[in-house]
């Protein structure tokens, strides 16, 4: 069998393939202009961002300007965990729990 029968056998699964092989590359085009646009829009950002003390955070002159707030963040009372007994001091506290299930069968 040479290359034009075998081609006429398998017509749907080449076009299908052709097909997909276009769309791949059109995503990937996609994709690929998006991140430099994202890239582009960060750059942008960082040239254009105004850093700023969170001791004095508001001033008339950076108004509609991209601020970047910089300061240390204090905490009044730590947080606590009341089940496990713990306590942190910390922003966040965030309780993860896992349950495993068992079937137990006993043998008399």
């Amino acid at each position: 069998m040479n290359c034009t029968e075998t081609l006429k056998s398998c017509w749907l699964k080449t076009l299908i393939g052709l097909i997909l092989l276009i769309a791949g590359s059109c995503v990937l085009f996609y994709n690929e202009a998006r991140a430099i646009s994202t890239a582009v829009s960060l750059e942008e950002a960082f040239g254009e961002a105004v850093t700023v003390s969170a001791d004095n955070p508001y001033d008339r002159r950076f108004e509609g300007s991209l601020i970047h707030l910089k300061g240390s963040i204090v905490t009044g009372e730590p947080l606590t965990e009341p089940d496990y007994n713990i306590q942190v001091q910390a922003v966040k506290l965030k309780r993860r729990v896992q349950m495993y299930q068992w079937i137990e069968e006993t043998v008399e």
